[in-house]
């Protein structure tokens, strides 16, 4: 039988949104927006993330995300290092 791997803590789950502007430029995601990133389970929380450069709506402002995003915050974290061990590391 398969062990199950170690539950992200909240350390981790803060890495992974924070790279997500990041991914999002790579991407070639431009248009400014602001994401609101739910992750539930152990080591879950929310953030406000603004992605595609500089927009109207920050997070401090109190503005309202036009994306919302809900992960299981171990799922995520397995998604963001998949897709970060894919990726070149130079620009």
């Amino acid at each position: 039988m398969a062990q199950e791997p170690q539950v992200a803590g909240r350390s981790t789950t803060t890495l992974a949104s924070a790279a997500l502007p990041t991914g999002a430029s790579r991407a070639g995601f431009e248009r400014p927006t602001l994401l609101r990133l739910v992750l539930t389970g152990p080591g879950g929380g929310a953030w406000d993330v603004q992605l595609g450069g500089q927009g109207e709506a920050h997070p401090e402002d109190g503005a309202a995300a036009r994306v919302r995003i809900v992960a299981d915050a171990v799922d995520f974290c397995r998604l963001v290092s998949a897709t970060a061990a894919r990726r070149p590391t130079s620009p």
